[in-house]
């Protein structure tokens, strides 16, 4: 059931051909972490929900909104699956980490689901009926939570993985040789690359595209739209709005971050701010963002990044 299609090719990225009017799969991503052929064993279902994001734009706090939904604001309740992991990350479709038997888990879950997965449209299996939830975010404030992440990740991991272990004074190290690195040298996603990848597709009616610092500012009416969007029938929007909040996710952080193997407890729900790069970023990088931003998502991609009311 598998297909065989050829490995990243960056040259490809922003074009994907069309399926009509939808995007086509050109792309498989294999690395140590992740295999992107799993979601070609999940068998499918019609209300199927995906969140679709690039790192630390705001997949776990998506995660918490859409099952908020789903149970109507019912704060005892949590996407948790035992038999794949105790935490929300159980869904996370393409990720090497639970059982070897994950997607066939994934295929006997009852009820609706919230699938998750950070690749992009060129890798990601499309399927007309599902709800697909993608949330980006101006990408300083995306490199800076990613730095914060990367310098909480367990040594042994990055060991395993072929990653160097990242100190907080090695930003600009990191900044140069990682987050600003063309696609083909990391043979994984990279935030520009990605958001140009899915930009063209904002169109296709069961994609949803939401910003960060729209849903922040806006919560309510934007859960109310992504209610609406993932034809839920939301009565207790309060409620949701509440125990999606990010002093909620705090208090429950047990709940959301991932195993100790991969990061230190107490590490992984951050601050969840708008414009945090200001103060943890030199300018001169800030500046470099901005322009790569602009070269490889494009000036409209960009605009809306940083200021969704300009676009």
């Amino acid at each position: 059931r598998r297909k065989s299609l050829p490995l990243l090719d960056v040259s490809t990225i922003g074009t994907a051909p069309l399926l009509g009017v939808v995007p086509a799969r050109t792309q498989v991503i294999q690395t140590k972490i992740q295999d992107s052929t799993w979601w070609d064993d999940l068998d499918p279902r019609k209300d199927d929900i995906v969140i679709a994001t690039p790192y630390k734009t705001g997949t776990t706090w998506m995660q918490q909104i859409t099952n908020q939904l789903l149970v109507d604001g019912d704060p005892t309740k949590f996407p948790i699956h035992p038999e794949l992991g105790p935490h929300v990350m159980g869904l996370w479709v393409e990720v090497k980490i639970g059982p070897p038997n994950k997607v066939e888990i994934i295929n006997k879950i009852e009820g609706r689901r919230v699938l998750k997965t950070h690749l992009s449209t060129s890798a990601l299996r499309y399927e007309p009926d599902w709800r697909y939830l993608f949330i980006l975010r101006d990408p300083r404030d995306v490199c800076a939570s990613l730095f914060n992440h990367q310098v909480s990740i367990n040594p042994e991991l990055s060991k395993e993985v072929g990653e160097p272990t990242w100190q907080r004074d090695q930003f600009e190290e990191w900044f140069h040789q990682k987050f600003m690195v063309p696609n083909a040298e990391r043979q994984d996603w990279n935030y520009f690359e990605w958001v140009a990848d899915v930009w063209p597709w904002r169109h296709v009616p069961n994609f949803k595209f939401i910003n960060y610092a729209t849903l922040l500012n806006n919560t309510k009416a934007e859960i109310a739209s992504i209610a609406k969007f993932c034809n839920i029938n939301a009565t207790n929007l309060d409620a949701v709005v509440a125990n999606s909040s990010f002093s909620f996710m705090k208090q429950h952080q047990d709940k959301f971050e991932p195993p100790p193997q991969v990061m230190a407890p107490g590490n992984f729900i951050n601050k969840g701010k708008v414009g945090n790069y200001k103060v943890t970023i030199p300018q001169k990088c800030q500046e470099l963002i901005l322009r790569k931003s602009v070269d490889v998502c494009g000036e409209e991609a960009t605009a809306w990044l940083i200021d969704p009311s300009s676009t």
